[in-house]
């Protein structure tokens, strides 16, 4: 899912109209996740062991942020779930 949204957004940003996102995900889709205990690929992406599977924010260099109580602030990995925003 990380790997195919930000080839999406890159992809797309690349086209006749190129523009900017807001792309709102949960809390696991941003930050580096735990790796595969084999080497595979993830559509056309390939990871090796142990490699920590990346984020989409880690994929397009962006800071994900999240709107709390009137204010943006930047998501710093968590364990907990929840809703954030990615400027």
């Amino acid at each position: 899912m990380n790997t195919y949204t930000a080839r999406s957004v890159v992809a797309n940003d690349r086209g006749p109209v190129a523009g900017a996102y807001l792309i709102e995900l949960g809390r696991a889709h941003l930050g580096m996740h735990a790796g595969p205990s084999a080497d595979l690929p993830l559509y056309g992406t390939p990871f090796r062991q142990g490699e920590g599977f990346p984020g989409v924010d880690d994929l397009l260099g962006i800071p994900g942020v999240e709107y709390h109580l009137g204010r943006f602030r930047r998501v710093l990995p968590q364990p907990d779930p929840g809703w954030v925003q990615i400027l």
